[in-house]
This record gives structure tokens, sequence and C-alpha cells, in this order.
């Protein structure tokens, strides 16, 4: 490293940087007070895109005013109350106005939602750190300045230009992916096909990165040397194309990183200096931090870093001692490796963005990244064609059609392998530094340090380390049981985890869509959950079922395998529950029905089912919901469904019979309505603390008051999903104790 004191220098100002924003407060802007009322908003406009029939426009400079109070004694002093120095973005079916522009807009503001589950994507913080505080959407613009950036908005009109000419010259399909990978514009990519490219791996061919960058920096670099333009115009021309280019097509992180490094490179020929890899990647990395420092936070900054450090520090080192004289195979040979090599240097921040990583992927992009030096030249030439001569464009996008035909072939292929996806959960900190530690240390292989040269690793040695480090961000130590109440909305989510047993208890929300998706897959992927034993469902309401639904119906996209579902063995639930039934037999999922005094037993691990009795006939299908008692240790927790005071005498009398240990947990039922938890009830069981799980703002008012007040009575310490997010109960060597996700504050007891 010494011998490199520029990338040194460069990376100990990263590493402060990144020290400076861990000890500062982190990005925060409360809009609350502004929301769903109809302000009028002025900004200036920092970018715009276009997402099927609406203009999205980017706006900074924000400053606001509430309507109602405009024509008041202040009239337009309150334009003043701005939003720190965030932005926002705003959604209108009107022509978008010209980049730079200053406007004036009457809309509704809406902020971004923040995470209340592990896993979720938090959408709060994600454009936090972009800038962006909350999302408008537009009524009316009022007016629009005359003055205007002319040269970014005619590079926005240039790139609309080149996506109309896509449009016309390819398929629907096709055109949306090629101006992902062309243009950067990924608002109007096809979702399925973005969803298939993100599941096996392959998704880094959309951004706009280095093998872009090189091809057109190059290629007009080298034309302008071989036209005899003097070195520096050469140089100094092809970077003004490339840095247009970049602002172009939104500046990503990968983008901007490409065009640096290139820049360097030209800087170095032109100056006759060599070019160092790591040097100018570092010098890149200073670069983006020092002007977004926030960059660091971002999933796009480290893939893009990792994978170029990869193939210039990882490559080298496995390569080394590897001799293979046949051309062909060492030729399979460099190309496999490469591709391991960004793998490996990309993995811990695909399982801390992802939590899973496709296993196949590595497979697939030795094919995949060959045939992008195909693709990119092809699409180029698709648009340049269809420029001059739109027939031609269309000929030439033929090529397009079947290398993409081609991805999609391979990823559909994928996606029928067995154990195609590894769900290693969210890694911790010290698990990364350790990785990337083993990496390092078979980097610096034989390599000299200061005065010392390390010893020489053989190449047998240097790939067990690297499995080595690969299994131990799998590892998952698992002591105790821990049950997980999941923040689903108006509904229910549990899930409980002990004695290396995964069940589920209900899954569900009747105000969240897609819950499967955004809610109970991230969450058990984060938590390196890849089977599910049992999955409980009390009752066949949909807040208690759509993600279990939702999940089955996925199919092949559902990496995660359901075992058993377990059904209240009540009368007519074969036909209440039909449709789940079917979809788990569709699925090769047993389904178990269970009454009162059966049991689920792994360990210490205990589930009971406290009632419906076998055959319990009842008209209101909430009186039939399933209750059980979860038993670990000393500890005892009753998850009650959405059962009645009728179900509730049932699971009195059960325990009159077979006796009541003490109650530690109860979830409330039926999201703490007033048809629930009766003062009886809480007298039989009388919890230490009681879960509500109910929607925030809900149309139904749980919990009502007056169960509220009996569970003070009994003196419970009461936790809302709607205002602490998931609630987590640990238990472990006798003691439990309690953490919510949003607040972080903790209740323990031995």
């Amino acid at each position: 490293m010494m011998r490199r004191p520029l990338c040194a220098a460069s990376l100990v100002c990263i590493a402060l940087i990144f020290w400076w924003l861990c000890i500062k407060d982190p990005p925060e802007a409360d809009i609350s007070a502004w929301t769903d009322r109809d302000l009028l908003i002025s900004g200036t406009v920092n970018g715009k895109e276009i997402k099927g029939e609406t203009q999205v426009v980017y706006l900074s400079n924000i400053a606001f005013c509430d309507m109602e109070s405009l024509f008041g004694e202040d009239s337009f002093q309150s334009i003043n109350d701005t939003i720190d120095t965030y932005g926002l973005i705003c959604y209108m079916q009107q022509e978008a106005p010209p980049m730079g522009a200053t406007i004036l807009l009457m809309g509704k503001m809406t902020a971004y939602s923040a995470a209340t589950n592990p896993g979720e994507f938090d959408q709060k913080s994600y454009y936090l750190l972009q800038g962006y505080c909350g999302k408008v959407s537009v009524t009316e613009i009022v007016s629009v300045s005359e003055e205007y950036d002319a040269f970014r908005e005619g590079l926005y009109r240039f790139r609309c230009y080149l996506s109309s000419v896509l449009d016309a010259a390819l398929d629907e399909r096709d055109a949306s992916v090629m101006r992902a990978m062309l243009l950067g514009e990924k608002l109007q990519m096809d979702r399925d096909i973005k969803k298939l490219y993100q599941t096996n791996g392959i998704a880094h061919i959309l951004a706009i990165s280095g093998l872009h960058i090189s091809m057109i920096g190059i290629a007009l670099y080298q034309l302008l040397k071989r036209l005899s333009v003097p070195l520096y115009v050469s140089g100094g021309l092809a970077m003004t194309v490339m840095i247009a280019y970049a602002v172009m097509t939104g500046a990503s992180a990968s983008t901007v990183r490409a065009v640096v490094m290139f820049g360097l490179m030209v800087t170095a020929a032109c100056v006759r200096r060599s070019y160092d890899l790591p040097t100018a990647l570092s010098l890149a990395a200073l670069c983006t931090t020092i002007t977004e420092p926030y960059m660091l936070y971002q999933t796009g900054f480290w893939l893009s870093y990792m994978a170029v450090f990869g193939v210039a520090i990882l490559y080298p080192a496995l390569m080394d001692g590897i001799e293979i004289k046949n051309k062909r195979l060492r030729t399979l040979c460099n190309a496999a490796i490469g591709g391991l090599c960004v793998n490996l240097a990309t993995l811990p921040v695909l399982l801390l963005s992802y939590y899973e990583y496709p296993v196949y992927s590595i497979f697939l992009n030795l094919l995949v990244i060959p045939l992008m030096s195909l693709l990119l030249p092809a699409g180029i030439f698709t648009v340049l064609a269809g420029c001059i001569f739109l027939p031609l464009g269309k000929a030439v996008g033929m090529i397009v059609h079947v290398i993409l035909r081609v991805y999609e072939w391979l990823c559909s292929a994928a996606m029928n392998l067995p154990g195609r996806s590894w769900i290693a959960g969210a890694p911790g900190a010290l698990k990364i530094i350790m990785f990337y530690g083993v990496l390092i240390l078979v980097a610096l292989s034989g390599k000299k340090v200061g005065r010392k040269r390390l010893p020489r690793m053989k190449a047998y040695v240097r790939f067990l380390l690297i499995a080595v480090a690969i299994l131990m961000m799998g590892l998952r130590a698992e002591d105790g049981l821990c049950i997980t109440l999941l923040d689903v909305g108006q509904g229910d989510g549990i899930c409980i985890r002990a004695e290396g047993i995964v069940c589920m208890i209900d899954g569900g929300s009747s105000s969240k869509s897609h819950l499967a998706e955004y809610q109970l897959m991230p969450f058990l992927k984060h938590e390196g959950i890849s089977e599910i034993d049992y999955w409980l469902i009390t009752h066949p309401d949909v807040d208690h079922c759509s993600g279990y639904q939702e999940m089955m119906e996925m199919g092949k996209e559902n990496a995660i395998i359901v075992h058993t579902l377990v059904l209240p063995d009540a009368y007519g639930i074969r036909e209440s529950c039909a449709e789940l039934i079917s979809l788990a037999e569709k699925n090769g999922v047993q389904v178990l029905l269970l009454s009162s005094g059966e049991f689920i037993q792994a360990g210490e691990l205990k589930l009971t089912v406290l009632h419906p009795k076998e055959g319990y006939r009842t008209e209101d299908v909430n009186e039939s919901s399933l209750v059980v008692s979860v038993e670990y240790e000393d500890f005892c927790g009753v998850f009650t469904g959405d059962a009645t005071t009728e179900g509730e005498r049932e699971v009195i009398r059960y325990w009159e019979e077979y006796g009541c240990r003490q109650v530690q947990l109860l979830k409330v039922g039926h999201h703490g309505s007033s048809t629930s938890t009766s003062e009886a009830f809480l007298e039989s069981c009388s919890p230490l603390a009681a879960v509500i799980s109910c929607g925030r703002n809900n149309r139904y008012g749980h919990p009502h008051e007056e169960v509220m007040e009996g569970l003070e009575r009994y003196g419970c310490m009461i936790y809302r999903t709607d205002e602490c997010g998931a609630v987590s109960v640990y238990v472990r060597d006798g003691k439990m104790w309690i953490e919510e996700y949003l607040t972080f504050h903790a209740f323990s007891s031995e």
C-alpha cells in the first residue's frame, strides 16, 4: 500500500468521512404536520423522468405554505417555511417544466413511510439519503420561470428522443430493458423482467457502468486519435462527452465511478504516466463521497466499487499459481475466476441489502456478461441506425431481441433448479469485517507489506479460506426462544423460533396489499429463515391469511419453503378454507387439522391448541379461531387470533380441566376489539405483558378503550404494533425481555 500513497490517503479520507457520518445524527425531516393538506409549493426542477403517463419531477430549494392561510394576514410570508435542505418528488399529469426552472405549484404532500419491521424496505431513509423528504401529488402548476438550465434541458430532450427511437425500433419489453441499460430510465422498465433479473442475480447489467463508459468513451477517444486530433484535445472531448452522458443518464454511483476512472485513465495517458487501477478506484470513491457523503449508505455505491475491487485486487491473487496450457480452457477459467471474484467482493453487500444470494448467478453471468459485449454495441447501433433510417434500426434490433430472449430463457431455467437461492440473512458487522479480512489476507498473499513479505499461500489454501469465510456468513447462532409479532397493519403475523423449529401464526392484513412481498418475506429472509415448519392459520379471514395465500400463489418465485399448514379442526373448516388447502396441496404443503389438547413439540418448545374442540360448531368464524399456547422453559405465551369471549370461555374451561401456567405474554384477541379479552379471561391468565396487533388509525377504532383499561387494571405492559412497530419477545435462561422495533425500548423480566 505504501507504493500507492495516493490510494492510501484516499482510503483514509473515506474512512474519516464514514466515521463522521456514524457519529452525527442521521438525516431527518419531519413533514407530518404538512401532509395531506392543500399546499402551495415552490422549488427548482433538479431532475425529471417519465413513468407511464405520469411525469416525475425532482424539486430542490423547497418552500411552501398552506393554501388555507394563503389569503390571511401573513399572506405569502409563510412561503419561507422551508424543509431544511431536502427536496420533494412531484408526480404530475401535466408536461414537466424545464430543468433548472423555478416553479410554483399546488398539491398535497405525503411523507415516505419508515420501516416498521426487520428487513422491511425503509422508504423514508432511502429517499432522505438521496435528499428527498416526501412526495407531492400535483393538482396544478401555477407558474414557471423563464430562466432554466438549457444544457441539462437539452440533454433531457435528447434522452427522450433516443428513448422514442428505441420504442419504435424494439418491442415494448425489449425497449424497456434497453432504455434502462443505455439511458438509465428504470421507472418504465417491465416489472416482471426486472424482478426476473433481480431474482437470478443479473440485474447489474441494467446499471450504466464501466462497460458502457469504456465502450463509448474509449471508442471515441481512439477514433479521435486515429483522426490525428491532438492527445489533449482527444482526451478532453471524450471526457466532455462522457460527463454529458453521465448527466443525461442520471449520474448513478456506478456511472460516476466509471466516468472518474475513465478521466483518470485519459489524464494519465496525456501526461505520460502509468494508470493504476486501485489508485483510480480509490480516487473515484473519494470524489463521490466528498460531494455526496451519504452515498456511503447506499447499496449501489458499494456494489459498484466492490465489484471493481474484486477484479482489481482479488482476481490477480486467486489466479496466482494457476497455470493452464489449453487456451480455451484457460479463457474459461479466467472468466470463471473473474466472476467468482466479483461475486465474493459483493457478497456481504448483497446479503446486507437483500438477505439472500442467487446460487446460480455465477454460472449465469459466465454466459450473460460475454453476451453484453455484443448486446451493448447492438443496442447502440440500434439507436444510431434508428435515428438515420428506422427500418435499419429495427433490423439491428433483432440482435437485441434474440440476446434478451436468451437472458430470459436462462433466468427461467435457473428458477426451476433446486436450491436456487441461499437465504443467509443480514450479516452482522463482525461477520462482514471478518469476511473482508479473509479476502484482504488472500489478496496480500506473497505481497510485500512494509519491509516484510507475507508468506505465499498455495492455491488450494486460498480457496479453502474463502470457502470457510462464505460458510461463516451463513452461520446463525440460535439460542432460546424468539417470538416476533410483526406490524402488518390491520391483521396478525407472528413468527416463533426455537429448537431449530420455525412456526408462523397467521400472516394477513386488510390494510396492506402485497403483504408477503413487502413485509413477511423480507422479515423471514432478514432472519435467515428459508423454511417454515408449521404455519398456523387461526381462521380464514383475509386479515389473517392474505400473506400466506400470496406466498403460495408466487409458486417458483417464492424461495421460502412451507412444510405444514395447520388449521383449526372445527366444523366446516375444509369448506371455509378450501382455497388455502388447495394452494397448500398445489405447493406440496401438508395440511394438518388440530383441536384442543393436541400439540406440536420440539425439545423444550411446545405449542398446544387450547381451542376449538374437534368439530366445534359456530355461526361466527371468529368464535372458532385457533387459540394456541407457546411454552418454553418457564415461559408461557397465549395467542388468541380473533377469538371472541365465547372462545375465551372455552379456553378457561380447558385450563380448569388441565391446569393453567402463569402467562407471561398475551397476544390480545381480535386486534383489541371489545368482543375479546374479557375480564374473566384476564383474571384466568393474568398476563405480564400484552401485545395488540392493529393498523395505524384503523377504521374500527382498535384497540377499544375498555380493553386498554382492563389490561391496565391487571398491570400488563402493553405493546401496540401500530405505535412501536414489530415487537420481539426473547426468552433465554429463565429471562424474558421485549424489544420494540421503532422505539428500541426494552422491557426485561426474570
